[in-house]
């Protein structure tokens, strides 16, 4: 951690705060962390999501074009 911290546009040496206050700067820090690291976790969600729902579109496509082409051939 720095030696500072600036609140409101305050600076505030962290040995200087109550233990209290420290405690409470670390559970800021900490839920900072979790606050990043759950949005990491959302962006490789949501990248997933967009790759498996691609996937499947081409898929159907891919089945759909079979039908067509299976279609004509029956038609002639």
């Amino acid at each position: 951690m720095d030696d500072n911290i600036k609140i409101n546009g305050k600076d505030y040496k962290i040995a200087d705060l109550t233990n209290q206050q420290k405690y409470l700067l670390e559970l800021i820090t900490e839920q900072g962390i979790k606050k990043a690291e759950s949005q990491k976790a959302l962006d490789v969600a949501t990248a997933s999501l967009i790759v498996f729902e691609n996937n499947l579109k081409t898929l159907l496509e891919q089945a759909d074009s079979e039908t067509e082409e299976k279609a004509e051939t029956v038609e002639k």
